[in-house]
């Protein structure tokens, strides 16, 4: 998960459909390519049953030990997540940058990839879709889901450890991103939710290489300003 939610549900939207449209074309063209050689039974032994069979040789003191180790890791993790670390902006930049995306091929209804969800949600899904081989989006097809929503909130995206930003962001009004830094922290310090662009996915997507950086969606595409503080 990137960001935590927001109290206003259309930023997210807004968000998660600027993100939803990099990430549906890669699940629409996947398909089977069927078996290409014989298959033999799995003789090795089962990572998960090695992990647990570790996990059972330790004593109660050593058990404890590893939870604690566990539980830490996981409470830093949640504090300060993996991110970006990008220079501050020296230079003003802004880029034009369009979100639409180009079916390449046609896409169509395949009941058959339903076979693992629950019959009542299968049956649902074909009531919506129809039939079976329907072309639900034509091959060339363009989609800009900022056609579809746009949310006039800016995107603030900002290194949390350096104070210069964070005195910049203060003085904006946007929805804060970090890219780097203590989100709790952050959170508190700011009283509002923050949102954090774990493994800088967000920023190598829209091409930001300085920080802070301010992302709105304007006539269709998003407008991406790199800013000196």
């Amino acid at each position: 998960m990137w960001f935590f939610n927001p109290r206003n549900s259309n930023c997210l939207n807004f968000i998660g459909l600027v993100g939803c449209c990099f990430l549906i074309v890669g699940d629409a063209y996947t398909a089977d390519l069927g078996r290409v050689a014989n298959t033999f039974p799995i003789k090795e032994i089962s990572p998960i049953e090695i992990i647990k069979a570790k996990y059972n040789s330790m004593t109660d003191h050593e058990k404890r030990k590893h939870n604690e180790k566990i539980i830490k890791k996981t409470r830093d993790w949640v504090a300060r997540p993996r991110g970006a670390k990008l220079p501050r902006a020296v230079e003003a930049r802004t880029v034009v940058f369009d979100p639409s995306i180009k079916t390449i091929r046609d896409i169509k209804v395949n009941y058959s990839e339903l076979s693992g969800h629950e019959p009542q949600t299968a049956d649902a899904i074909k009531k919506i879709l129809g039939k079976d081989g329907r072309v639900l989006v034509a091959k060339g097809t363009v989609v800009n889901p900022l056609k579809i929503f746009s949310d006039p909130t800016p995107l603030l995206f900002l290194d949390g450890d350096d104070e210069k930003q964070v005195q910049w962001f203060k003085r904006q009004k946007g929805i804060a991103i970090l890219i780097n830094g203590e989100q709790l922290k952050f959170s508190e310090e700011i009283g509002q939710q923050v949102r954090f662009d774990q493994f800088g996915l967000l920023v190598k997507k829209f091409g930001i290489t300085h920080v802070p950086a301010k992302v709105s969606a304007v006539n269709g595409k998003l407008l991406i300003e790199e800013i000196v503080v």
